[in-house]
């Protein structure tokens, strides 16, 4: 909570007294921008009330709002605002490969890059006919189209966030609109169900450096260990494993720390990863679906794919360039006919 000084016209904020405060709890709960200001009555902003109140404020703030006070303080020390937070895939494993997209065919590119840009402060850039979500360790490629379902239940289930409290990104969401799919307060997870259907989980890490990052990318599949020696045969991905879930890691040097870090066996946050939960029975692919593909990033694209051609792996789209973006662009498939966009020149973007 802060005064609220005639200068703060400048800035769109209401006029008050040099003794007075001006609240505004309403952008707290929906932001995770530090606000300027503290709560709020009716929506609007409210002023006249002396500085001494500010104590007397703090105590009557619930523990939703105290969260998200206490995550906008936390996120300003790291000096993330005013500027769109950094974002850069992480460095290629052994074998030149990294986790590099997520790719979302959605009706309303704008409605998902309107909350991501919001809530957490990263950059959306335009990407073709596209549009960019660009976050530490994995982009969001938000392609408009009329996606056929949702990804629960799919083959690649959801992508995995982690961010410095999961409660506060909880408020921050609800908030919004965003409804909760799952919740484990044991875990201190949340899992929303994005517009189009689209499944993203949030977990917590405290020691993030970061409003967000990447962690995972979730797969449900059949005889998991086969597929996950797939993954780490074609991709040079290191096996390791994460709770009750085996896991493809791509530790490179690692985006948070070196690659000894992360090469953790389990539930370290600086690790990309693939995950591989367990399924009965072979779900359905992501085709059509709004969480359509996921992408790696490679050094030497037709290389890489003339390797994977020798191999007999599937080439749904051989090696092209994407016009006016500086990318190439290939489509393979795995043996479980998940589709994987491999990119040149995207961690550049």
């Amino acid at each position: 909570m802060a005064e609220c000084p005639d200068v703060a016209r400048e800035r769109g904020r209401p006029r008050c007294g040099p003794r007075l405060l001006c609240v505004d709890a309403g952008r707290a709960a929906h932001s995770l921008t530090p606000p300027a200001v503290g709560a709020m009555s009716g929506g609007r902003p409210e002023c006249g009330r002396p500085l001494i109140d500010r104590e007397v404020e703090g105590a009557r703030m619930g523990s939703r709002a105290r969260r998200i006070a206490s995550a906008s303080v936390a996120l300003a020390a790291l000096g993330v605002w005013g500027s769109a937070l950094s974002a850069q895939l992480a460095p290629a494993n052994g074998g030149g490969v990294s986790i590099s997209a997520v790719y979302l065919t959605v009706r309303d590119p704008e409605v998902h890059a309107s909350l991501w840009r919001d809530l957490f402060h990263v950059s959306v850039v335009p990407f073709g006919s596209a549009q960019l979500v660009r976050f530490p360790g994995v982009f969001l490629v938000l392609e408009r189209g009329e996606p056929s379902e949702g990804s629960n239940g799919a083959s690649v289930d959801h992508q995995g966030f982690l961010v410095p409290s999961y409660l506060a990104a909880k408020d921050l969401l609800t908030a919004r609109g965003v409804p909760v799919f799952s919740e484990s307060a044991e875990n201190k997870q949340v899992t929303f169900t994005f517009p189009d259907g689209v499944k993203i989980e949030f977990s917590e890490a405290t020691d993030l450096s970061v409003p967000i990052a990447h962690h995972h990318i979730h797969m449900f599949v059949p005889d998991r260990e086969n597929v996950r020696g797939w993954y780490a045969r074609t991709f040079g991905a290191v096996p390791s494993a994460r709770g009750n879930f085996i896991s493809a890691i791509f530790p490179g040097e690692g985006l948070f720390s070196g690659a000894g870090a992360c090469g953790q066996e389990a539930g370290d946050y600086r690790c990309p990863r693939i995950d591989f939960a367990n399924a009965q029975s072979a779900r359905p692919t992501n085709t059509g679906r709004s969480l359509n593909r996921i992408g790696l990033e490679v050094h030497d694209l037709d290389q890489f794919v003339g390797r994977l051609r020798g191999e007999g792996v599937t080439i749904e789209v051989g090696p092209q360039d994407v016009p006016g973006l500086g990318v190439r662009r290939a489509v393979i498939v795995d043996p479980l006919g998940t589709r994987i966009e491999l990119t040149q020149g995207l961690a550049a973007k």
